[in-house]
């Protein structure tokens, strides 16, 4: 009886160890959906985990506290991209500069100069 129990407690944790990995869900967003001004004076100085994707855009942490949002002068659109992922179950948002464009969040003309990130 010993090894059938160590049998089925050896499976069970194989197949426990098997179920380890975690998958979060990204919303992708075109950065027309973020005012050149929030791209190059706040997005540098986002105060959660926010990095640059090359010459493309930002992976922006979506999960973040609610306190954390109402602390920081959260621009509008962000805001609202945030509301959105949180909605759709997503932990991240990736905003790209070739990122579609949804009817819900304001867009933001970005002429030629502007370079994302700054």
């Amino acid at each position: 009886m010993t090894s059938a129990r160590t049998s089925r407690e050896a499976i069970a944790h194989s197949h426990s160890k098997a179920t380890l990995h975690e998958v979060a869900h990204m919303l992708v967003l075109s950065t027309e959906h973020m005012s050149p001004d929030t791209a190059q004076n706040w997005m540098p100085l986002c105060p959660w985990a926010c990095f640059e994707k090359a010459d493309f855009g930002w992976f922006m942490y979506a999960a973040v506290d609610v306190g954390i949002i109402r602390a920081n002068d959260l621009p509008a659109e962000i805001h609202a991209a945030i509301d959105v992922a949180k909605r759709e179950n997503c932990e991240w948002i990736m905003w790209d500069c070739d990122g579609p464009c949804i009817d819900e969040l304001p867009q933001f003309a970005w002429d030629h100069e502007t370079q994302v990130p700054a």
